[in-house]
């Protein structure tokens, strides 16, 4: 079987709206800058990872399954795998959390994160909506920029 170039790649695999924990630790497994607040979830996400992991990092099966399309691949060090394993989850998979109350306001009016505003209140379409959690929208703002940086 050849192996066509091609020109486009998957740079991430992000899990959507995912409730974060409350202490905000990273999720070093995937050095993401949320981390899940349920352990089943955080079970999943890693067993999904690791899964896609070893048949990405086995050039064989990578190629016969079809799965030679990711962008960020780290290369091949004799005696290394597991660290190369590593590497590969923390390019490719991260998480975004739920945007909750913000998010609803985004998608009414159409106002991105660093555009709101802390204790100012907003009058969509579909009702009225107060920024009133700082603490959130700080981490609503960095949660999209780890993305924009991963992309």
């Amino acid at each position: 079987m050849e192996v066509m170039d091609l020109c486009a790649g998957v740079a991430a695999i992000c899990f959507n709206k995912v409730q974060p924990d409350p202490k905000l630790e990273p999720f070093e497994e995937l050095g993401c800058k949320v981390k899940p607040h349920m352990v089943s979830v955080r079970d999943l996400i890693n067993s999904f990872a690791e899964k896609l992991s070893r048949f990405i990092l086995d050039p064989a099966l990578a190629s016969t399954a079809g799965l030679n399309m990711f962008v960020n691949v780290p290369a091949a060090v004799p005696g290394a795998n597991e660290d190369r394993v590593k590497a590969f989850k923390r390019s490719a998979f991260m998480v975004m959390q739920d945007f909750k109350k913000l998010g609803f306001l985004g998608s009414d009016l159409g106002v991105p994160f660093c555009c709101m505003e802390v204790n100012k209140s907003y009058r969509g379409e579909h009702g009225e909506y107060t920024v009133d959690n700082e603490a959130l929208l700080v981490r609503l703002i960095q949660n999209v920029q780890e993305l924009n940086q991963r992309l």
